[in-house]
């Protein structure tokens, strides 16, 4: 083709229905259900002599276009074979490698088809080669990715970049083995180079997405090219800034990086990602921006998240930070989930010092969501008002209150059986925190139940009545009794008869022995 980079994406983009395409899943089909594995490797050990013609050859003839289709059967076939085939072992050590590697060193002009396929076999190959065979194929896909000229054009640079991405992720052994930094350095070189060289935006995404796959198979391996890293990537994004997909591909290369050294106590590099992470956080994140776009701002909230897990210590850069949450969840639902997220990370790394400054911001982020969301989101946001009320009782206990008259309304309409009401799991998480703010502030809360037309006996027998939800863990069970024993104490008793107060004190009780029973067990 005259432009190959085209040719192939536009291949790719009509691949889901081509006949070649069909083809292929019919020949996978057919050597399944035939029961023959064995299929391809026996094609290949009967075209031998076609494939040392083709390995030979300057041109695409009829020996180099058949040696393409029997390599790409084998690659179909090639996850049936047995680990332990000789035959395959044979093949490669003999043919495959050996062939390929003259044709990187060759001086004659090759056939780039022939490369490409061999490229792609490599990568379908990685959980039958042992360790010398798995640095060579490391040293392939370097070799292709550095190697700039005719007879290496973009569809063999597309080719063996998605080739690297499946080699590692198919690859049985630790990537870190066979990444040392030297051997890094010359990848994400070429992985740079490429993308410099591709025109169109979907091959530089390719190339981006297998960095990012090189990085998190490197592990602790790509600290000594942090820096050169983040500054390519910054360059990259700078250079895309109106191209949103290359900047979230960007994003994605960070969040690798991130957890390549996660919980690295190297103080230099937990400064270099601090000074120039959380600027690219800020950014991505920034509702004020002109280029508003979704994408971007769900990948900056990914990064933020990831970073938190990553480097867990708390500076007043990050402290700043917080104050752009509130803004991001008055944008929809769906972003629920990863803010809360983000504040429980807050919340435990900040402590007090989060909550002073931004505890309006957190009662903001949790008030319009704390009974209108998915279970999952549910169980974050009690986590998070779980956390405050534990690290700053008092404190936790002014976000707490304002909260009390929709956390209680859900629970009675959920007992009262109204429709649309929460469900029965949701409804847990709101008496958790209830009971919780309970033990702490039993008046304060008393009187906020009274103002609800909820009494203390009303919540008491709440108590009990979800008692079978919780008593299968003994912390739930545990808060669950304070509770009760905290509201009973608050009950105007000269007002309850001895039969009134007989069934409920007997369930505290069972609810106790309950949850003693459970601490024993």
């Amino acid at each position: 083709a005259e432009d190959p980079e085209t040719y192939v994406l536009e291949c790719d983009e009509m691949e889901a229905d081509s006949v070649r395409s069909e083809a292929q899943k019919l020949l996978g089909s057919v050597i399944e259900c035939r029961k023959i594995p064995n299929f391809a490797l026996d094609l290949v050990g009967k075209t031998v002599e076609m494939q040392w013609k083709a390995f030979a050859s300057i041109s695409p003839d009829f020996n180099v276009l058949l040696v393409d289709s029997v390599y790409l059967c084998f690659g179909i076939n090639v996850f049936s074979l047995n680990t332990s085939n000789s035959k395959m072992s044979e093949f490669l050590k003999e043919i495959l490698f050996p062939e390929t590697e003259k044709l990187l060193g060759s001086k004659d002009n090759s056939p780039p088809v022939l490369l490409r396929r061999c490229v792609w076999l490599i990568g379908c190959s990685a959980s039958y080669l042992d360790k010398e065979l798995t640095k060579r194929s490391i040293s392939i896909f370097s070799a292709v990715i550095n190697k700039i000229d005719k007879d290496c054009d973009a569809a063999v640079h597309l080719a063996a970049l998605a080739s690297l991405s499946s080699f590692l992720e198919l690859l049985e052994v630790e990537g870190n083995d066979f990444l040392s930094p030297e051997v890094l350095s010359a990848l994400t070189f070429g992985i740079f180079s490429t993308f410099q060289n591709f025109k169109e935006m979907e091959s530089r995404q390719r190339a981006l997405v297998c960095l990012s796959s090189v990085i998190e198979s490197a592990g602790h391996n790509v600290v000594p090219l942090m820096e050169d890293l983040i500054n390519a990537l910054l360059s990259v994004w700078g250079a895309a800034e109106r191209q949103t997909p290359l900047v979230t591909s960007c994003i994605d290369v960070l969040i690798s990086l991130l957890k390549s050294v996660e919980s690295s106590e190297d103080l230099k590099v937990r400064r270099l990602l601090e000074q120039r992470i959380l600027p690219v956080i800020a950014d991505s994140t920034n509702l004020s921006r002109e280029s508003l776009d979704p994408n971007l701002t769900d990948a900056g909230l990914s990064l933020w998240l990831r970073y938190l897990y990553a480097l867990p210590e708390y500076s007043e850069p990050l402290h700043r930070l917080g104050s752009q949450l509130l803004p991001l969840l008055r944008c929809g639902e769906d972003r629920v989930l990863k803010i809360m997220l983000i504040l429980e990370a807050y919340l435990v790394l900040g402590k007090v010092t989060f909550l002073s400054d931004h505890g309006m911001v957190v009662l903001n982020c949790v008030r319009d969501f704390a009974t209108h969301v998915k279970p999952s989101c549910a169980r974050a946001i009690t986590r998070v008002l779980s956390l405050i009320q534990v690290l700053a009782p008092v404190e936790g206990n002014e976000i707490i209150i304002p909260l009390l008259p929709s956390l209680v309304k859900s629970t009675v309409d959920h007992m009262n059986n109204v429709p649309g009401s929460e469900i029965r799991r949701v409804v847990v998480q709101h008496v958790y925190v209830v009971s919780r703010a309970v033990i702490t502030a039993p008046e304060k809360v008393s009187l906020e139940l009274e103002k609800l037309g909820v009494s203390g006996y009303d919540f008491v027998m709440i108590l009990v009545a979800l008692f079978d939800n919780v008593s299968h863990n003994f912390l739930l069970g545990k808060v669950w009794c304070w509770a009760a024993f905290a509201l009973f104490q608050q009950l105007p008793l000269e007002q309850l008869s001895f039969d009134e107060m007989k069934p409920a004190v007997d369930d505290i009780f069972l609810m106790a022995e309950c949850v003693s029973r459970k601490r024993r067990g």
